[in-house]
């Protein structure tokens, strides 16, 4: 049961980082952060993924039984976390690059 777990966790970790990103922006350029937002779209990560491999899993059994559907929906599932994975890589998270260059700024403005 643990190691089942294991995946979904690991999938949850790309949207809660991506909200972190984003709240962190919103924060820096002013914005009010909204926690209803942030419930609503990881609300929607972790359910549509869900929704996906009970589907899935549905149709690859059409084709075959249960016992050789579930190792194929596996790698169909760990090929979808990979390409997330790395889609993930090249985002752009750059918010301590962003903070060290408004510190910057403000110490010419000030130097002038």
């Amino acid at each position: 049961m643990a190691f089942s777990v294991l995946p979904e966790v690991g999938s949850f970790a790309i949207p809660f980082g991506l909200i972190a990103v984003l709240n962190k922006r919103a924060e820096q350029e002013g914005k009010q952060v909204s926690t209803a937002l942030q419930m609503a779209l990881l609300n929607c990560c972790i359910t549509v993924g869900q929704q996906v491999c009970t589907m899935t899993l549905a149709a690859i059994e059409g084709q075959m039984s249960l016992a050789q559907a579930l190792p194929v929906t596996f790698m169909v599932a760990a090929a979808a976390q990979a390409v997330g994975g790395v889609s993930a890589l090249f985002l752009d998270d750059s918010v301590a690059e962003a903070e060290m260059g408004d510190e910057e700024q403000m110490r010419s403005g000030a130097q002038e």
